[in-house]
């Protein structure tokens, strides 16, 4: 095979670049998919060999591509698949076919079994528990691939193990996976189409990294709509008494002041005797119960919709 190195330019290095983009979280920028590999891929590539017991050469030969040949695969299904909305309103009827479609194929389901549908997320369990594949693993990490996201990485995604499953059921907080109900959003605003490049997302945020805002706030719990994200802050750790962690979902349905949503990241618990469940499910809100949070950091945002179409 070709090796690619610093100097070669074309498709194979657009793939690459794109494979990397989409192998997890980086200490650098996402790279410009432009086919030249320069220093900025080089370094992408020393740090993926790293992070896969390659040998830290930056060159792009048989053992790197073999290892980068899935998320190269995921680029390209990416990248065939995106069109950018024509407006904001077909913009956002896809953002709600992308939510429904997520939540109807990998959402768990009360009659739902471990291991049977390996495509449902329930992240805190073995799909099997010999191989120590996750239950929705591989869905995590093309969420994580899509986004980019630092506290999701691709490579933790696809297997867990018992220590980790143990360290779940005596609900102690994760340490193979951060939190992903935000990533979930960006995964779903990136599959509508919409030109929003790699994490972050919240648009406070965004200067910080160097980064175009692209997101805005909603103001007025009356101009919430169908398409829009929110963010719920679930007050304060009754044994800690921490601030709570902000949890972010996306609006499905609005009717008068009740909101549906579909939300990843989501600790379900059947019983007291069973861990929780960690996956994709539909919820309800009141829109003035999250804009009152006496905390502050509650509320709504959408895209700038002249920035992402």
């Amino acid at each position: 095979m070709i090796l690619l190195k610093i100097g070669s330019q074309g498709e194979a290095v657009e793939q690459v670049q794109g494979g990397l983009n989409h192998a997890g979280a980086s200490i650098y920028p996402a790279l410009e998919t432009d086919g030249v590999f320069g220093g900025k891929t080089h370094a992408r590539v020393v740090e993926f060999q790293g992070k896969n017991g390659l040998a830290k050469d930056g060159i792009v030969g048989q053992q790197t591509k073999g290892a980068l040949e899935k998320f190269v695969e995921a680029f390209l299904a990416h990248i065939k698949t995106l069109t950018p909305p024509a407006d904001e309103q077909a913009a956002r009827d896809r953002i709600l076919d992308i939510a429904r479609q997520m939540y109807e194929r990998h959402g768990w389901r009360m009659s739902d079994q471990l291991g049977e549908d390996r495509q449902r997320i329930a992240m805190n369990y073995q799909a099997d528990s010999k191989t120590k594949e996750r239950q929705g693993g591989a869905i995590l990490a093309q969420i994580a691939m899509l986004t980019g996201n630092p506290g999701i990485q691709a490579q933790n995604c696809f297997h867990i193990s018992d220590a980790h499953v143990q360290r779940y059921a005596a609900a102690l907080p994760p340490t193979d996976i951060g939190k992903w109900c935000g990533a979930f959003v960006f995964a779903v605003y990136k599959l509508a189409g919409l030109k929003i490049g790699f994490w972050p997302m919240v648009s406070t945020a965004a200067p910080k990294f160097g980064k175009a805002t692209l997101f805005t706030t909603v103001t007025k719990a009356s101009d919430v709509k169908a398409g829009d994200y929110g963010i719920a802050n679930w007050g304060k750790d009754p044994v800690t008494k921490k601030p709570g962690e902000n949890h972010h979902f996306l609006v499905v349905k609005v009717n008068g002041d009740q909101l549906t949503t579909i939300e990843g990241n989501v600790n379900f618990r059947v019983n007291d005797n069973f861990a929780p469940l960690t996956i994709v499910k539909r919820d309800k809100y009141s829109i003035h119960g999250i804009m009152k949070d006496p905390q502050g950091d509650s509320g709504f945002g959408r895209p700038i919709w002249s920035k992402v179409l």
